[in-house]
């Protein structure tokens, strides 16, 4: 009897492993695994700030993804805001972590975001609505911008005021109303530039963030300029270009008020001066190239873009540019401008002493979305390119990886003397 209940067991034994052998296998065909899974199993977290590993194109490099922990990968282009963003800052938080702050068109609150994780904080609930512009001096001080019911263009100086650090609530923004109806903003420095137009003059007045301590520095006979500070010390002057008018560039010192032409009667004429102020990233309409400016020599680019899609690497040799996969023949800068024609962008690393260019990214590819590159900026450490697209105004961010390299194109050089 024992015998024969143990031959019972033996053979029920047999049984369940037989089974159990048959159920694995029947499971695993019909579940695919790590490597038959089409999408990311992080998807709906990470969907918000674009791309995924199938919008990827094998041929392009991408580098690395930033991992934190072992499940939470931030993408190397990551789309940072859905909503539109009027203006932001880049600067290293406490923990000299890469952190940005931008300010929402719709409400005027302020939001910030770090670079090495995935979550968006708002800093300030402040409701400041329809802001179109955002001027940031510092991360915690901006000019926000608006038009009032009267068409009015109205100036804020907006100022970031924290609660405690046990508070769990948020902060706020205060802060005082400057002058209406400046025409332009731009930061120069610490403090700001204002430009009104009076008459058919442009008066040019730096004051503090606030207003205060405000003083002329120049007045021209002249309404609508673009403006950089490339220094402190000096600002670059382009008039606003249209395609069928001459452009000119000068160089305006604040100290002496004395003023140099550096580029004249370039057709359409958009500009970016790099830090030194020697080297000048410029477009005729719409056809790239560069001018030193120390040697008075222009160099013909390949590359058809915009210098306001490029940002100037501190060593004022390299930058970085989106450059439009299609141009589409358009009346430029004109008809980008007013919205007529928009661009889906690649972004390229342009060496622009040695006249090469190298593909860094295209962002349709990798996030399945097209991007019209504007205001780029770079971190201080120049690790990550800050920029928004035009199409939506979202705010988008770019880690650059450190082994680019620059690969030899032909590019037609040329050797011209600016007219003074």
């Amino acid at each position: 009897m024992t015998k024969k209940i143990l031959i019972i067991l033996i053979i029920i034994l047999i049984l369940a492993v037989v089974g159990v052998f048959i159920f694995y296998f029947a499971f695993s065909k019909n579940n695919p695994n790590s490597d038959q899974f089409d999408g990311s199993p992080l998807g709906f977290i990470f969907g918000s700030f674009g791309g995924g590993g199938n919008n990827l194109d094998e041929d392009v490099d991408n580098g690395p993804d930033i991992t934190i922990g072992e499940e939470k990968p931030l993408l190397r282009l990551r789309k940072i805001s859905e909503t539109p963003t009027a203006g932001f800052v880049v600067f290293q938080n406490e923990d000299k972590e890469v952190t940005v702050r931008y300010t929402e068109r719709s409400t005027g609150h302020i939001f910030e975001a770090s670079t090495v994780r995935p979550t968006i904080k708002r800093i300030s609930n402040t409701t400041i609505p329809r802001i179109y512009e955002a001027v940031w001096v510092n991360s915690e001080e901006s000019v926000m911008r608006y038009l009032d019911e009267d068409n009015n263009i109205k100036s804020f100086y907006a100022k970031i005021i924290k609660n405690d650090a046990d508070s769990t609530e948020e902060g706020k923004t205060e802060g005082v109303f400057l002058r209406d109806n400046i025409k332009d903003v731009f930061l120069y420095g610490k403090k700001i530039l204002n430009i009104y137009n009076e008459a058919g003059y442009s008066q040019f007045v730096i004051s503090d963030v606030d207003g205060s301590n405000s003083f002329e520095i120049y007045e021209y006979p002249l309404e609508g300029w673009l403006i950089q500070s490339p220094k402190t010390g000096m600002f670059a002057l382009t008039i606003k270009p249209t395609y069928d008018n001459f452009g000119y560039l000068y160089f305006l010192d604040i100290n002496s008020k004395e003023k140099t032409k550096i580029l004249s009667k370039v057709v359409g004429l958009t500009t970016l001066t790099s830090g030194d102020a020697n080297k000048v990233l410029f477009a005729e309409k719409i056809k790239l190239s560069s001018y030193d400016v120390d040697n008075k020599e222009t160099k013909k680019m390949d590359v058809d873009t915009l210098p306001e899609k490029c940002a100037w690497f501190n060593d004022s040799i390299s930058a970085i540019c989106g450059i439009p996969k299609n141009t589409l023949g358009g009346k430029y800068p004109d008809d980008w401008y007013q919205g007529i024609y928009s661009f889906s962008d690649d972004i390229y690393i342009l060496d622009v002493d040695g006249g090469f260019s190298e593909l860094i990214i295209s962002p349709e590819e990798f996030s399945g979305e097209n991007i019209d590159l504007i205001k780029p900026i770079f971190s201080s450490d120049e690790k990550f390119l800050f920029f928004i697209n035009k199409k939506d105004q979202s705010l988008w961010s770019l880690e650059i990886s450190p082994e680019i390299k620059i690969k030899t194109e032909n590019i037609e050089t040329a050797t011209t003397t600016s007219e003074n």
